[in-house]
């Protein structure tokens, strides 16, 4: 999906729009919320002299008001390259090995 600005530039943006039909509209503030609250944190780890730092990207929550029912779609900045999963929520690593690679799980141990 593309924004486009009021000067006319255009950038790439993920849309996610969830399956259930029936989701709550407050899911998607709660996601939001929950990025930002991790890029909080991701300053205070960096704020500790760590050798690669992290950031999360801006997320938003767009109302589609042109579509019925005026759905909601969380929207975030696209990011070029590979996506490479480093850790799973219940403490699983992915990776190992240099300092590169040790950042988001030194992250995850911090937060």
């Amino acid at each position: 999906m593309q924004i486009v600005q009021k000067d006319g530039q255009r950038h790439d943006v993920v849309a996610k729009l969830s399956k259930d039909p029936n989701e709550e509209r407050s899911t998607y503030y709660r996601d939001v919320q929950a990025q930002m609250c991790a890029r909080e944190w991701a300053a205070e780890f960096n704020d500790q002299n760590v050798p690669k730092p992290i950031d999360f990207v801006p997320a938003y929550v767009f109302e589609l008001v042109d579509r019925p029912g005026r759905p909601l779609i969380g929207v975030e900045e696209f990011v070029e390259g590979v996506f490479v999963k480093h850790n799973n929520n219940v403490g699983g690593i992915m990776t190992t090995g240099d300092a590169e690679r040790a950042t988001p799980n030194a992250f995850s141990h911090f937060t």
